[in-house]
């Protein structure tokens, strides 16, 4: 009954705190919920659509999002917004991956019960492709990626989600997956307000 009175007005503000609304609600809605693969799928499409409705014409967007979210191809759980915008924008879409051979991440920590930036990379192998990103001779830099050619033994590479876990690494390639890399050797943990003090 609410949406329904709410749906008679115009005022944008009021429509787009509507639909975010209705979002949250889809996405936390336990029918979907409960399904990683699912779940995954319907918010990555609700991100991707929310993208739209922000992008005006003759205008460029930056979108900042985690790199399982931007990559073009399909991510370890679902479709992935960047597939969706890549789909409906063609070359129009972007995307740049970020990565990094070693170092510190922040992630929730389970052993610590909080957000912790000390969390230790795994040094990657030779079938992960930062292990070959690391041979450059240029500690950090920006790749373009539109003329690589991988071999399909380099099979691997970082995807770093919300907790700490040993099982850093997931199956695709990363060359595919962005139109640039942003390489960074060693990395500290980012600032985060959740950290734990």
């Amino acid at each position: 009954k609410i949406f329904r009175a709410l749906q008679a007005t115009a005022d944008p503000f009021i429509l787009k705190n509507l639909k975010s609304y209705r979002q949250f609600l889809l996405l936390n809605d336990s029918k979907y919920s409960n399904d990683m693969g699912i779940a995954s799928q319907i918010r990555d499409s609700l991100m991707a659509n929310n993208v739209i409705d922000e992008l005006h014409k003759g205008h460029r967007m930056l979108v900042w999002a985690h790199n399982g979210h931007i990559q073009k191809t399909k991510n370890k759980w679902s479709a992935t917004m960047g597939q969706h915008l890549s789909q409906l924008l063609g070359r129009e879409y972007a995307a740049i991956g970020l990565t990094t051979s070693q170092g510190f991440y922040t992630a929730y920590n389970e052993s610590d019960k909080g957000v912790v930036k000390t969390n230790r990379l795994i040094v990657p192998i030779a079938s992960q492709i930062e292990y070959y990103l690391k041979q450059v001779k240029h500690q950090n830099y920006f790749l373009s990626t539109g003329n690589i050619k991988v071999p399909s033994t380099i099979n691997t590479h970082r995807l770093l989600g919300y907790g700490v876990t040993d099982d850093q690494f997931q199956a695709g390639n990363m060359i595919e997956a962005f139109d640039y890399i942003l390489f960074i050797s060693k990395t500290t943990g980012s600032l985060n307000h959740y950290l734990k003090t």
